[in-house]
C-alpha cells in the first residue's frame, strides 16, 4: 500500500516538474491579413531544453477549442506554416511564427510545443482570418443596397441613365413647344 502511494507521488512530481520546465505566452495568437500574404506573430518560450513545435488544424467549419477535433497538419490544409520545428532554449526566447494562406476564410489551429522526450506539452490556439486582396473599386450607394462594384460598370450605368434623362427632357420640351404653337394658331 505504501509503495503504491510512493509511485503515485513520484508520478505527480515528475508531471509537475515537466510542466513547470516549459512556459509559453501568449495562450492565443491572432493572424489577420490578405490571401498569399505572410503574416507573423511572436511567442515567448521559457525554460525548456530541446523544443519541438507542431501545428494541427480544425476541419472546415469547426471553431470549437477542443484539441481532439484538430487533426489536419498545415501541409495538408490551405495554410502554409513557417517556424522552426526543433530548437534548443536555455532560458527565454522569442520565436517567430509565420503563415500564409491560399484561400480567404477563417481558420482555427493549435501550435503544440513540447520538450523532446517528455510526455507533456503546451498548446497555443491560433485564429486566422484571411481576406481577399483588395482590387480597384469604389463604394456605390443606391436606394436598395450598398455594394462594391468595379468603376467601369458604374460609369456605364451612369452614362446610360444620363442619356435617358436628357432624351426625356428633350421630348418634353418639344411637346410643350408644339402645344404652345398650336394654341397661338387658334
Amino acid at each position: 500500500m505504501i509503495s503504491k502511494k510512493i509511485i503515485i507521488l513520484i508520478t505527480v512530481l515528475i508531471f509537475i516538474e515537466t510542466t513547470l520546465a516549459l512556459s509559453v505566452s501568449p495562450a492565443e495568437i491572432f493572424f489577420e491579413g490578405t490571401v498569399d500574404e505572410q503574416i507573423c506573430q511572436e511567442i515567448k518560450i521559457s525554460e525548456g531544453g530541446e523544443i519541438i513545435l507542431d501545428d494541427k488544424w480544425a476541419n472546415n467549419g469547426i471553431s470549437e477549442k477542443n484539441i481532439n477535433l484538430y487533426e489536419s497538419e498545415s501541409e495538408k490544409s490551405i495554410i502554409e506554416m513557417n517556424y522552426p520545428k526543433e530548437f534548443i532554449i536555455e532560458k527565454k526566447e522569442n520565436i517567430e511564427i509565420c503563415l500564409s494562406g491560399e484561400k480567404e476564410g477563417k481558420y482555427f489551429g493549435v501550435l503544440l510545443i513540447r520538450i523532446k522526450e517528455k510526455p507533456v506539452g503546451i498548446g497555443i490556439w491560433m485564429n486566422v482570418n484571411l481576406i481577399a486582396k483588395e482590387h480597384e473599386s469604389k463604394a456605390v450607394i443606391s436606394g436598395d443596397a450598398i455594394s462594391e462594384e468595379k468603376i467601369e460598370q458604374n460609369n456605364l450605368v451612369v452614362i446610360f441613365v444620363m442619356i435617358l434623362i436628357i432624351l426625356i427632357l428633350i421630348f418634353v420640351y418639344f411637346c410643350l413647344r408644339l402645344k404652345l404653337q398650336n394654341k397661338k394658331l387658334t
